[in-house]
């Protein structure tokens, strides 16, 4: 029988992609999510014993020391992601959309200057040191900085690099996905592996990039994160020493390109008029980051976007006005279709159904021709 896997979730290394797609693979395992650690809740060993009795995936946020509790001889398995990217999506993910009187707290400039003061206010900022090889279960899943110091940086450093080696079994990039999910699934024996892709975790709205924060800043995180960077940097080494072969192997190429054709949406319906930005925004989830994007339909649609940051992952190039056919954005000229070849435009996003008509077969003529890559209807 396929041995269970056991799978420690750090926060913003995608971990949730990454599981998602190995619990939609063949052979199937029974999948069993430990949420939010176990912290809060009575550690019944039962369940991993009964979870265990077939093939099954358990994972969860600091499930570390599970295995050791209930005297299994298993390893664990983890992503890990460069940690000034992962700091950012840690507290924007958790103060960025919390419930504030009812409603999403989404506004950029006040979570970015509280983002800024949480960087100024600690001695430091070390995360991946401290939950892997010094905290467990009963740990928050979240930066605290009271049990991320409760063992000094050094020490921590040591232990996380001797638990990575001893009681990990796998370490991937959260950065390659490709080859991280596919180096994974020899490992554990899966014959038909999942697209990623299409199950991607959404982003969360308005969070800025590294390199987008003031250079004091950037700075900063660097110094307070010398030792995640300096293991991060040590395990993505051991990463590709161990698994960049299988780049170079045809079946690995097959994987990527499944993924890379679900990131070229051909086009789709939005039939759910009462919400079309969730319809919008799901799908902008499968592109990949850096595509001019250029939106053709309803103005306030498009600025509920925009204000939201669904765009910030991508070159918002353009908007065009529905009703006077007009670009109200980066250039003088007035034809959409003109403005999609002067502007390199990737991705086409139109929301109008008398537009719809008008467009759709140039833009489609235009994406036959290799001018446009995506369009979304």
């Amino acid at each position: 029988m396929l041995e269970p896997l056991f799978f420690h979730h750090m926060v913003g290394t995608a971990g949730n992609t990454f599981c998602r797609a190995i619990a939609n693979s063949n052979p199937a395992r029974k999948h069993l999510e430990v949420r939010y650690g176990i912290q809060n809740q009575i550690i019944n060993t039962e369940l991993i014993f009964n979870a265990i009795k077939e093939p099954c995936l358990i994972r969860g946020h600091n499930i570390y020391g599970l295995i050791e509790l209930c005297g299994l001889s298993y390893k664990y398995s983890t992503l890990l992601r460069n940690p000034y990217d992962r700091l950012i999506t840690d507290w924007f993910w958790k103060y960025n959309s919390e419930i504030n009187n009812g409603h999403l707290k989404n506004s950029r400039y006040n979570s970015y200057a509280d983002f800024l003061k949480f960087v100024d206010k600690f001695e430091h900022l070390e995360f991946y040191i401290h939950h892997l090889g010094v905290l467990d279960y009963h740990n928050n899943q979240h930066f605290s900085i009271d049990e991320c110091s409760k063992t000094p940086n050094s020490e921590a450093y040591l232990s996380s690099r001797t638990a990575l080696t001893k009681k990990f079994n796998f370490v991937g990039i959260a950065e390659n996905m490709d080859l991280s999910l596919y180096s994974y699934s020899k490992i554990v024996h899966l014959t038909n592996l999942a697209n990623w892709v299409s199950s991607r975790h959404m982003k969360t709205p308005n969070r800025p990039q590294f390199d987008e924060l003031p250079t004091k800043y950037q700075n900063t995180i660097i110094s307070k994160t010398k030792f995640d960077k300096l293991l991060y940097d040590e395990a993505r080494n051991d990463f590709y020493d161990k698994f960049s072969f299988y780049e170079k192997q045809d079946e690995y190429h097959k994987y990527f390109d499944n993924n890379s054709e679900d990131r070229t949406i051909k086009s789709f319906e939005i039939n759910n008029l009462d919400n079309p930005e969730k319809i919008i925004t799901e799908k902008l989830l499968c592109l990949k980051d850096g595509l001019k994007v250029a939106f053709f339909g309803i103005g306030d649609l498009c600025q509920t976007l925009v204000n939201g940051g669904y765009f910030d992952r991508f070159v918002f190039v353009a908007q065009f006005d529905s009703n006077t056919n007009t670009q109200t954005k980066f250039s003088n000229n007035t034809h959409l279709i003109q403005s999609i070849k002067d502007f390199n435009i990737d991705v086409l996003v139109i929301t109008s159904s008398r537009l719809k008509i008008s467009y759709n077969e140039e833009a489609l003529r235009l994406k036959r021709e290799n001018s446009l890559k995506f369009i979304i209807i």
